[in-house]
């Protein structure tokens, strides 16, 4: 830790946080109970793969609507042509009683 950096320690979980005194970001973390120095994690590598995550979710999500979106047009034509089909039955079902 510099000296542009603060160490703080969550009252409840006991959590070390590395906040940076400039910009009041969290720079890391060292869970309670974890003394090691390998088990502090850069939270902007953190904030990374998680906006990753995000991104992958819309973009799922966005096939998810569009592939939705198909069927619904596609659901519409078959209506359209069964109603049309129907129609003709019905059409030629008059004549033949005349």
């Amino acid at each position: 830790m510099n000296d542009k950096e603060w160490k703080v320690e969550c009252p409840c979980c006991h959590s070390a946080l590395r906040v940076d005194s400039l910009t009041g970001k969290v720079v890391g973390w060292l869970q309670a109970g974890d003394s090691t120095a390998g088990a502090t994690q850069d939270a902007s590598a953190r904030w990374d793969a998680l906006t990753d995550r995000v991104q992958g979710r819309i973009a799922s999500g966005e096939d998810k609507m569009n592939r939705a979106l198909d069927k619904e047009r596609e659901r519409s034509r078959d209506l359209d042509d069964a109603f049309d089909a129907a129609k003709r039955k019905a059409r030629g079902g008059e004549s033949k009683a005349d």
